[in-house]
């Protein structure tokens, strides 16, 4: 009589995750199954495969670890092949797990004999920092061109950068504290001779 492999591992599986209770986290399994164009910009537009997962992480050994294949790092994560069903193709390298915002992405995939359990080495994804806007410079070491330059260590052509060290190309009404003379009655405190009435605090 042959003997129910099949079902006798699901059932270990399914036993295996319910005894790991809190080891047990969640995650979304997300892979690009077609692409499809827009219907109002005719752009080619990628359609998604998505399903809630429960995976057990579990960690490679250090002779697992060769540098190239699979690097420091990279995790092993159970998932029961009954949460992944609906996906089709089924799952390979490509595809990718989310976590809260956090990308991480299937190097290899395997599953067992008994199509009852998955094992995926993951890697997570770390974000290229991408070219900031101008109203994310807040304080370069550079030249900046937008009023959002609040602090560069170099000229500014903004009224709005009060604190340049170099003299910037601001109005006469703006100038409060210069190192140099200055022609307008606006100059409260330069230390060289101004030429207006109001320079009330020049020290020559």
């Amino acid at each position: 009589m042959a003997i129910p492999i099949k079902k006798r591992v699901k059932g270990a599986v399914d036993l295996a995750f319910s005894i790991a209770g809190e080891l047990i986290k969640a995650a979304t399994f997300k892979k690009i199954i077609a692409y499809a164009p827009d219907p109002f910009t005719g752009a080619i537009v990628n359609v998604y495969g998505t399903a809630s997962v429960n995976y057990l992480p579990l960690s490679f050994s250090s002779q697992d670890a060769d540098g190239v294949s699979i690097v420091y790092g990279d995790e092993k994560w159970l998932v029961k092949a009954t949460d992944l069903a609906a996906i089709a193709p089924i799952p390979f390298s490509g595809d990718w797990f989310e976590i809260g915002g956090v990308r991480y992405d299937v190097r290899a995939a395997l599953l067992d004999p008994t199509e009852s359990l998955w094992t995926f080495q993951i890697r997570r994804t770390i974000p290229t920092p991408g070219a900031a806007g101008p109203a994310d410079d807040w304080g370069d070491l550079t030249a900046f061109t937008s009023n959002e330059a609040w602090g560069d260590l170099a000229l500014a052509d903004s009224a709005d950068d009060w604190n340049v060290l170099t003299p910037a190309g601001i109005g006469p009404s703006d100038d409060w504290g210069d190192l140099t003379a200055f022609s307008s009655n606006e100059a409260w405190g330069d230390l060289a001779l101004a030429d207006s009435f109001d320079d009330w605090s020049v020290n020559v």
